[in-house]
């Protein structure tokens, strides 16, 4: 079989190409009688063609340096207000974990986060009255130290090479923000719960639905089609809607002072929440950026189906510098210079690296989780 093909105006030898680095080559050979058997893998190869396009610039490019948004494939593109400084690493190359690039402040500020909480869980001790508040507070630390680890781990993995295994580091990430919601739950219901009453049975109610909610959640999480950029929202809503279905409990478990508990959970832990989901979902402050003109991300339907994206529509959405409206796509050597920080302070470029929208919703995520922390010691300390 002839070992070459045309891809892009190129002639490439197929027998070089390191098909386990691209998972599911897209300039795989399916014969016509295949084809017409069985469309299904027709339209499964367009998809891929179109998903893997510019990998292999992508191998050879960050050799000599970071990549820019219009570089990516596009399963990599998930904000499109953030344009320099990515990864395209093999698992095996652990050079890009010594240099700054725009997942540095995300790994590093849950990382350290989950060394706090690890500590706390290591040094916790049974000083509440119930086993239920001992359990749920330890519980609490042990899924506080798992979300940030997994955090983590996700934002040191997503310039992963490999598409469908960064994928799943993805949805460890989202699962960890699951447990770490139903545990912020659970604590609070065992919290609240009057010793003298005969409230227990209902606390048990309460538990076993919030657990239910989570197991709901951690099958949504693996959906793939969970983690597009087109269901960020979708993301945010359910998310929020774990938390305020799970804080209905504070009105039913001890109604004499549910004015008392909300107010202490607001004030140090749901503000800060409210806060980072602000950003998170407004992209804020980058989506204000001005010194180079921002795209669009095509939706998962085009990417599936779509050629023209990589074709007549290629010096679109792949396009030599970010910084304009060039048609130019023909990538070279000498266009290594691609970070546009000579630009004005004022133009927020500045965004690509720190005090971008994720940056500050780690930060709030960590901060609601120190607030709700104090929160229920306060409640417990108020049931006494």
């Amino acid at each position: 079989m002839d070992e070459t093909t045309l891809f892009d105006g190129l002639e490439l030898d197929l027998s070089k190409l390191d098909f386990v680095d691209i998972d599911e080559s897209c300039i795989s050979p399916i014969s016509d009688t295949i084809d017409l058997l069985y469309p299904d893998e027709k339209l499964k190869t367009i998809a891929i063609e179109i998903n893997t396009h510019n990998h292999l610039h992508c191998l050879e490019t960050i050799k000599k340096r970071a990549l820019h948004y219009y570089e990516l494939p596009f399963p990599y593109r998930e904000n499109k207000y953030v344009i320099n400084g990515y990864r395209y690493y093999d698992f095996y190359d652990c050079s890009h974990l010594y240099h700054w690039h725009n997942e540095t402040v995300n790994i590093w500020t849950h990382l350290l986060a989950s060394f706090y909480f690890l500590y706390k869980l290591i040094t916790f001790k049974n000083i509440y009255k119930t086993t239920a508040q001992n359990a749920s507070i330890s519980a609490f630390f042990l899924m506080s130290f798992s979300c940030f680890m997994l955090s983590s781990l996700w934002h040191t993995f997503s310039g992963w090479n490999k598409v469908k295994r960064r994928a799943k580091a993805c949805c460890l990430d989202y699962s960890g923000i699951s447990m770490l919601i139903v545990s912020s739950i659970i604590a609070v219901q065992c919290s609240i719960v009057p010793l003298e009453n005969e409230s227990f049975l209902q606390l048990y109610v309460w538990v076993v639905m919030s657990l239910s909610l989570l197991a709901m959640s951690l099958i949504l999480n693996w959906h793939p089609k969970f983690d597009s950029p087109e269901s960020r929202n979708k993301r945010i809503l359910v998310f929020v809607s774990m938390a305020v279905v799970g804080n209905i409990s504070i009105i039913t478990l001890n109604p004499a002072k549910k004015g008392f508990h909300f107010f202490e959970l607001f004030k140090n832990s749901f503000v800060w929440y409210l806060l980072g989901v602000v950003f998170y979902g407004g992209f804020l402050p980058e989506r204000f950026r001005s010194d180079c003109p921002i795209g669009r991300i095509p939706t998962m339907v085009e990417r599936n189906k779509e050629l023209k994206l990589i074709k007549e529509e290629r010096s679109i959405y792949f396009k030599l510098s970010p910084y304009s409206s060039s048609s130019s796509t023909s990538f070279s050597s000498s266009a290594l210079n691609i970070d546009n920080s000579s630009s004005s302070w004022k133009s927020l470029w500045w965004t690509d690296y720190y005090l971008q929208s994720h940056n500050i919703w780690h930060l709030m995520v960590i901060m609601g989780c120190f607030g709700h922390l104090k929160a229920v010691e306060t409640i417990l300390d108020n049931m006494k």
